[in-house]
């Protein structure tokens, strides 16, 4: 019979803000007031995130975000198109991709799989564009979509990057990923400039 462990269990969220508060740079892609209400809301919002234990080298990093686009009959290629001419304007260092690509994975959504990707083809950063999924995102079609453009899709994964001459480890973990132990173990050996993504809706 397996050992009961004692060890504290924490919630997903729990996990995250516990990382935030000490220090790891977490990126969570959040919608505020749901699909909805601000499907037709575009906005460029620029943010200083200070992270303590940060390279010198690294300090100033600019990391292009960009999450929920939810493609779709009612969010037209003209719309994301803003979107994504609005980000690159920002000459980011890095860019990554916060999930929610369509509204629904599945069904009459799936069609809007290979235009989301089309659409986010032209974003470009120096070591490459990296995404993780949202909970609007199946687990199959849209990370084959995405990798067939060149994005990297972080499932509970994490890689490496050498910026600056300096190492930046980059983890994402899938929205259904749950158990705080299955997300201590994406970023278990990781350097200490790390940025952790995940989607919480």
């Amino acid at each position: 019979m397996p050992r009961e462990s004692n060890a504290p269990r924490f919630t997903r969220r729990e996990l995250l803000r516990g990382l935030a508060a000490a220090g790891v740079g977490t990126i969570v892609g959040t919608v505020d007031h749901g699909y909805m209400y601000q499907r037709h809301h575009i906005a460029l919002t620029r943010e200083t995130i200070r992270v303590s234990g940060l390279s010198d080298d690294l300090s100033g990093l600019r990391v292009g975000f960009l999450s929920d686009l939810h493609r779709s009959e009612m969010v037209s290629h003209e719309m994301a198109e803003t979107a994504v001419r609005a980000l690159m304007s920002e000459r980011p260092d890095l860019i990554v991709l916060g999930g929610d690509y369509v509204t629904w994975g599945g069904g009459r959504s799936r069609r809007f799989v290979g235009a989301a990707a089309e659409v986010l083809a032209p974003l470009a950063a120096p070591p490459g564009v990296f995404a993780i999924l949202g909970n609007h995102d199946d687990d199959r079609d849209m990370p084959a979509a995405r990798a067939a453009r060149g994005v990297a899709v972080l499932r509970d994964a994490r890689t490496r990057l050498t910026i600056r001459g300096e190492t930046l480890d980059l983890a994402g973990i899938r929205f259904w990923t749950r158990r705080a132990e299955d997300i201590a173990s994406v970023i278990r050996g990781a350097s200490s400039n790390l940025i952790l993504l995940a989607h919480t809706p």
